[in-house]
């Protein structure tokens, strides 16, 4: 009988013990979920202040100084945005692969325009053979585009993917003619095929007589 009634303590015991390592798993597993259920939460607040940077085609481009860091440390390590250069950031894809460069030349004039407009004002203005490309359509991405500026010195600013810019004190477009999509600073028509290169010229009208010719 005392036989028994040792083991039925003994059993208590363990079963205790287990109830306790069982409990404890518990709480782990509890306080897992809650902390990954308060990381989606943070996640969404820095996607939220991500949103209002958006521009009606869902990209962003993004100066350190318009978000806070905590935002900005959350959404660069999530991939959702990644760095161009120091202290300026465009939107990114979480799934892209590393060395993907879609998404920076569907970003690279939207972050041209914001670079400049914010460095330079609108003391500024492409190149007048880059404004002869606009007004062909051609919207290629060049390796280094040309800004020339009424202000600041001279200096080359080296991008994503091995493409730069190149800004330069000079004239500018007078007046200065915006592009209505992209709103980059460019020259008119009228002063684009006055200044531009004879060769880039002619480039240009056979590239635009093509696509009207494939259009008809």
């Amino acid at each position: 009988m005392q036989n028994k009634i040792a083991i039925a303590r003994l059993n208590k015991i363990v079963f205790a013990r287990d109830d306790k390592k069982v409990i404890a798993r518990l709480k782990r597993k509890v306080n897992i979920q809650i902390d990954m259920a308060t990381l989606q939460e943070r996640l969404a607040e820095s996607l939220k202040e991500l949103q209002k940077l958006q521009n009606k085609n869902g990209l962003a481009v993004i100066k350190s100084a318009n978000i806070s860091r905590t935002h900005l440390g959350r959404l660069v390590k999530n991939g959702f945005i990644q760095e161009v250069m120091k202290g300026w950031y465009i939107s990114s894809r979480p799934d892209s692969t590393p060395g993907d460069s879609t998404n920076w030349y569907t970003s690279f004039w939207f972050f041209i325009s914001e670079y400049a407009n914010t460095r330079f004002g609108n003391e500024w203005c492409l190149s007048a053979d880059q404004s002869l490309a606009f007004y062909s359509g051609n919207r290629t991405v060049p390796k280094q585009v040309i800004i020339r500026t009424s202000k600041g010195a001279s200096n080359i600013v080296n991008l994503l993917h091995d493409t730069s810019i190149l800004y330069f004190q000079a004239s500018i477009a007078n007046p200065i003619s915006k592009e209505p999509k992209l709103g980059l600073n460019i020259y008119s028509l009228a002063e684009a095929l006055f200044f531009s290169d004879q060769i880039v010229f002619l480039h240009e009208l056979v590239c635009q007589w093509c696509r009207t010719w494939v259009i008809f």
